[in-house]
């Protein structure tokens, strides 16, 4: 396509296939959490995608739109605290959580040093219904709980966590930044 970055690229091409405001509102948020210099393509995007949400789906449903307008203007406006706080209303007043949603405000929260938070959120993720087989998904799990035990000082939690991790994921032919992070921090940590 004669760009760099091809992920937002095919990620473009394969918007104009998608129909429907969730895909809508999906992209538009993918779009703002790439870069905000996407701003305002993205937000033609949510404008469109609310707008058709709010013509399909009863009034008594319209807050779902409303909390993820919020997050989307947290991601526009660069304020970490604004997408937690948007992130943590949207999880509160849905019956249908999401364990991506979940993994975004536990990684938020430990970003932001809200280390406790952050671990009774990634937690859930651990068993029963927001639990994943996603292989990638535990990683980032385990890694962000890690780090938030490192965070509490909990640091035999935390090398648990790391070692888990590297025992499956530590001689991987791609070393994702996460992993290479693990290896730094439990290095950190026994010595």
């Amino acid at each position: 396509f004669g760009e760099f970055d091809s992920a937002l690229v095919y990620s473009k091409e394969a918007f104009k296939w998608a129909t429907g405001f969730n895909p809508m509102l999906s992209h538009s948020l993918m779009l703002i959490k790439l870069d905000t210099a996407n701003a305002s393509e993205a937000r033609k995007i949510m404008e469109a995608g609310t707008k058709d949400f709010r013509d399909k789906v009863p009034a008594e449903l319209w807050h779902i739109v409303d909390n993820l307008e919020r997050v989307f203007e947290g991601y526009c406006r660069a304020d970490t605290s604004f997408v937690i706080e948007a992130l943590q209303k949207f999880l509160d007043e849905s019956d249908n959580k999401s364990s991506s949603d979940i993994l975004e405000l536990g990684i938020l929260l430990i970003e932001k040093g809200r280390f406790l938070e952050g671990k009774k959120a990634l937690e859930k993720l651990l068993t029963g219904e927001y639990e994943t087989p996603n292989a990638f998904r535990q990683l980032l799990d385990a890694y962000y709980l890690g780090r938030a035990c490192e965070g509490l000082g909990e640091i035999q939690e935390a090398k648990s966590y790391y070692e888990t991790v590297l025992e499956y994921w530590g001689d991987a032919d791609i070393q994702l930044k996460e992993i290479v992070d693990m290896k730094r921090r439990l290095r950190l940590l026994t010595s």
